[in-house]
């Protein structure tokens, strides 16, 4: 019976997505982050000494890279409370099922020294030649035949590529970057079982490579740690290649001058969660999160990544949060934007997002974030397609009163087609839609003249000039693109320039069957409300059909939280009950709003005497190593 249950919530699920959205401009993007979600590990095989390497005095980085080089599978590398100087990379390498865990942020602090590329890294690996996919190669297909399989093994990581699709495809320099990464799940003869459905018909002359280590570092984690650096540092904080099933959760990351905090390239079905990823010193660049095209390995691989879910993050004070670059198959999801800027336009807005700063990423989805400026997919190096946009709130409001100038919500420049703009909130209660507001852009406006909710078809990323003549693929003096119009499919968002959601036949492009009802499912990749889910926040938190528009969503309650703590209370127990050794006892209190991990000491008032005796990290029971009466 339970099992008939979830098959119909599943199907019921897939029934509203295809009702809203054809097959052909999505896929099934709840096989995206780590498979069968991040692993709990508990059994620690080191913890580092950090009366000796958690001062900040001496370097760390050998003691953790030997610890991690050791440790068994599925355990933990464990940094206790304190400073830990990196004078070089804590690397990887190409481990397996090894986590390094520290003990909260700002509680375990790495700060890595200047000069060094990154504070963490994985190993990079190399690709083979290519391999002729013969058969098999249709969209949602998980079994194709190459013309040979010598080196390929279950648990080799693939690298499919096609000929550049004309009706899709524009890129200034790069070729065959429209593909995915891929899983092997299994080999027989000349047929490669796969972990994943491909994400489109790849039917012009595709072609695979594996990795001849057969995967970079495979299902390692990062949590519960902060990296911290200083103005002069140029690396990046966390530097993922060609990994596999690969997270971070619940890190933070802060300063730093160098152009990005977090980067990937090659990597598969990997996940960033509950992270806070803020203030650059850069001027410049400096983006929270980039993966980046044409580096995938040693080899040259494609670059970007596949199956990446980027989900309850707090992301701040960047020039972008986010630039995907090659990104196939991946969710962007309840991430909390602010504060992004570009240090030499006081006056203008940047967004928060760039979806392809380089070709070709396609089929991703952006669901439930919360952004001042919006998102951007630039067409400056080249394509992207089939993009979703799902219940976001973008409110063309920053946070900085003086950055009213560039506001353009979602910008889709040249060669962005086939997208989805689904059940959005666009703009706020003081849009100034009798003034210089409008819901597209037209002409040539200089960055005041216009406040818009849709800028479409522009050739340039950061200017609204266009030419009259030229083609839209001309390099550096493009025209205006229509084809990003007339493939574009929007459907009940609301926008503040016509205050109302707009459920228009116009706005549904030719190919795409209109829905029959205005009706709009809870999310496009979970079947319900997720268990880390606050109380506080309604769900679904965003759209036409939610009270009032838009909520919170639990990633800004944890940034209000941070710099405007509330304090805990405890019901139970409450300083005056006797707790008997050996017991184990329930503790609750109320959040006050807080979202994430609670840590509760245990003290013992004895003869006057105050003293710690113990700790409880969430809220679980646990045992009280004292007797007598304890104040929580």
């Amino acid at each position: 019976m339970i099992g008939a249950l979830l098959i119909l919530i599943i199907n019921i699920f897939f029934f509203h997505l295809e009702a809203i959205i054809p097959e052909n401009r999505r896929i099934d993007w709840s096989r995206s982050g780590v498979p069968g979600g991040i692993p709990e590990r508990s059994v620690i095989f080191q913890t580092i000494n950090a009366a000796v390497y958690g001062t900040g005095n001496v370097d760390a980085s050998v003691v953790i890279n030997n610890a991690i080089a050791a440790c068994p599978e599925n355990q933990v590398v464990y940094l206790p409370p304190g400073t830990y100087r990196l004078d070089n990379p804590v690397n990887f390498g190409l481990k397996k099922r090894v986590t390094l865990r520290g003990a909260g942020c700002q509680q375990t602090v790495l700060r890595p020294k200047t000069g060094i590329t990154a504070a963490i890294m994985t190993g990079q690996s190399s690709y083979s030649g290519e391999i002729t996919v013969v058969e098999g190669y249709y969209k949602g297909s998980q079994l194709i035949r190459l013309a040979s399989t010598t080196g390929i093994n279950a648990g080799t990581m693939l690298d499919l590529s096609q000929d550049d699709d004309p009706d899709f495809y524009w890129a200034r320099q790069l070729t065959r970057h429209t593909g995915q990464y891929l899983m092997v799940k299994a080999v027989n003869g000349n047929w490669v079982e796969l972990e994943d459905p491909l994400v489109w018909n790849f039917s012009l002359l595709p072609r695979v490579r594996y990795l001849t280590s057969g995967t970079g570092a495979s299902w390692c984690g990062i949590e519960n740690l902060t990296i911290s650096a200083e103005n002069a540092y140029q690396g990046k904080m966390i530097q993922l290649y060609d990994a596999y099933a690969c997270w971070l959760k619940n890190v933070e990351t802060a300063g730093g001058h160098g152009n990005e905090h977090i980067f990937m390239t090659g990597c598969l079905r990997c996940e960033i969660r509950e992270c806070y990823i803020h203030d650059t010193f850069s001027l410049t660049d400096g983006y929270g999160i980039l993966t980046m095209s044409g580096y995938g390995g040693g080899g040259g691989g494609r670059g970007g990544c596949t199956g990446t879910r980027i989900e309850n993050n707090i992301i701040s004070g960047f020039f972008f949060g986010i630039v995907l670059e090659t990104e196939v198959g991946s969710v962007i999801a309840y991430n909390y934007f602010r504060n992004m800027r570009y240090f030499y336009w006081p006056n203008y807005q940047v967004a928060d997002m760039n979806g392809n700063h380089g070709p070709h990423g396609m089929m991703c989805l952006y669901e439930g974030n919360v952004a001042g400026a919006g998102v951007q997919q630039d067409g400056y190096h080249g394509s992207v397609s089939h993009i979703t946009y799902f219940r976001n709130y973008f409110s063309g409001k920053h946070v900085d009163p003086n950055r009213t100038g560039n506001v353009k919500l979602i910008d889709l420049c040249r060669f962005s087609y086939y997208h989805n703009v689904i059940g959005n909130v666009l703009g706020n209660s003081d849009w100034p839609r009798n003034t210089t507001g409008r819901y597209e852009m037209s002409g040539k406006p200089d960055y005041f003249q216009q406040t818009v909710i849709y800028r479409l078809g522009y050739p340039n990323m950061g200017n609204n000039n266009y030419s009259d003549t030229n083609p839209p693929g001309n390099p550096d003096n493009g025209g205006l693109d229509p084809k990003v119009k007339a493939t574009l499919y929007r459907w009940g968002n609301y926008d503040f320039q016509n205050n109302q959601a707009r459920w228009l036949s116009e706005e549904v492009p030719p190919g795409v069957p209109e829905p029959p009802n205005h009706k709009l499912p809870a999310s496009l990749y979970l079947p319900a409300k997720p268990s880390w889910w606050h109380n506080a926040c309604l769900w679904p938190p965003i759209g036409p059909d939610v009270n009032g528009l838009f909520s919170k969503i639990p990633a800004q309650l944890r940034y209000e939280d941070i710099v405007n703590p509330q304090p805990l209370k405890i019901i139970a127990p409450n300083g005056g009950e006797v707790l008997m050794q050996g017991s184990v006892y329930k503790v609750t209190w109320s959040s006050g709003g807080y979202s994430g991990n609670v840590h509760l000491k245990l003290f013992l008032v004895e003869s006057g005497v105050t003293k710690e005796i113990g700790s409880i990290v969430s809220n679980i029971s646990d045992m009280l190593p004292e007797v007598g009466q304890v104040k929580v």
